[in-house]
């Protein structure tokens, strides 16, 4: 699955031509990345059944980064006055040797879904289900620097680094169906979902030396009503009493949630901008599945 591009926030220029836009949060972009899902269900009774579903994604790492030998490299992030260690924390990102940026996200679903048990039969069919839903979204976002004639490394008082960190935990019911066309062995099937999360935020800013000497750490909480509608499309094929291959496309929307990029403010002296959790941001998570159902 990937996810889109997150806000582009612009993280290093040329001190030669201050226009120049060489480095931004979008170069360590998100990627395809790949993950597992499992689903179990029971029969409860005549016509319904329980259904518990986990699917997530393995932790994705990218990265970017830009050189300058000539030491001309700074940050328009304006770091004013904080110190670190006694001096200009400031000072390590301009007039730099290099920059880099690092980004980490996560991506975890536990559904726990009240359902009509499926018909086996040939034709069409509509399946209701209701349910409770928990989704997890972790991002962790690095900015570093080394200062002129240094190298990554070899000096960590020479090196500085902004980091931000954000969870999103979001906790809800959902309300959705199923719809089956089958052509006995051979079929398609779709699966829209929707519900209404409460989405408990916590989010960590830091801006450090190399040798851990900080300028500030700031953490903060905030809860947050967010809306999730999802996707799935896709085909099966049924082989033997028991088995069904499948392949599906999923896509989910997901409003109000809180991305690293979003956490970056005009001054990072303002330490009460910092600690208001920006929660304005959408995403789409989409993707392929593939795998195999077994009824036992």
């Amino acid at each position: 699955m990937t996810r889109d591009q997150p806000k582009s926030a612009w993280l290093t220029y040329d001190l030669g031509n201050p226009a120049s836009a060489l480095l931004s949060s979008q170069d360590a972009q998100y990627d395809w990345n790949g993950g597992w899902q499992m689903t179990l269900g029971r029969q409860i009774f005549d016509c319904y059944a329980l259904e518990v579903t986990y699917w997530g994604l393995a932790p994705q790492d990218s990265y970017g980064s830009v050189r300058d030998p000539g030491d001309m490299l700074a940050t328009p992030l304006d770091m004013g006055a904080l110190m670190a260690g006694g001096v200009l924390i400031g000072n390590l990102f301009d007039g730099a040797r290099e920059h880099r940026v690092a980004r980490r996200n996560e991506f975890h679903n536990v559904e726990v879904n009240f359902l009509r048990v499926p018909t086996r039969s040939c034709g069409a069919r509509i399946d209701w289900l209701v349910g409770f839903r928990y989704f997890r979204f972790d991002e962790d976002f690095l900015f570093s620097s080394v200062d002129a004639g240094v190298e990554f490394g070899t000096t960590p008082l020479a090196e500085g680094y902004y980091e931000i960190a954000v969870d999103n935990d979001l906790y809800g019911m959902q309300l959705g169906a199923r719809a089956n066309w089958d052509f006995c062995r051979f079929g398609f099937h779709a699966s829209p979902k929707f519900g209404v999360y409460g989405n408990r935020i916590s989010h960590r800013s830091q801006l450090y030396r190399g040798d851990g000497a900080t300028a500030f750490d700031i953490r903060s909480d905030k809860t947050e009503t967010s809306l999730m509608a999802e996707l799935e499309l896709g085909v099966h094929y049924r082989f033997g009493n028991r088995w069904r291959l499948f392949s599906t496309y999923r896509a989910l929307a997901i409003t109000r949630i809180a991305t690293a990029d979003d956490q970056i403010p005009p001054f990072l002296e303002d330490a009460a901008g910092i600690a208001d959790i920006d929660a304005s941001a959408s995403m789409i998570l989409h993707g392929f599945a593939f795998g195999a159902e077994l009824t036992y």
